[in-house]
């Protein structure tokens, strides 16, 4: 049985959705080739459900959460840790999070070669 998700709930995935589609724009990655990487770690996610995490909503107004698995392989697919993701940006452009031995050019942020 499927119960109602809290306010909190939306919130949070709202808030993964934002951070997905400004670190996606950030490194000028389309819907489909972000979806492409995603695919590349073994999950199967298809761009148009990656628009809809984005959004928040499906097309007909209802509420689309995150799922953990999502969660994972996309932050996977960015080279980032899941609760980067999960977390309100310090940055608008890396989220305090630029890639592994990049400088982000908004904040100055840098992140140590993994």
């Amino acid at each position: 049985m499927r119960t109602a998700r809290t306010a909190d709930e939306t919130k949070v995935s709202q808030r993964v959705g934002q951070n997905i589609k400004r670190i996606r724009t950030a490194r000028g990655l389309s819907g489909r080739a972000l979806a492409e990487l995603v695919q590349g770690t073994g999950h199967r996610l298809h761009h148009t459900s990656l628009n809809t995490i984005e959004a928040g909503a499906n097309s007909k107004g209802g509420q689309r959460a995150v799922t953990v698995d999502d969660l994972v392989a996309i932050s996977a697919a960015l080279g980032m840790r899941p609760e980067q993701l999960l977390a309100e940006p310090e940055c608008a452009v890396c989220l305090g999070f630029p890639p592994a031995g990049f400088a982000c050019t908004a904040c100055g942020t840098t992140t140590p070669r993994a």
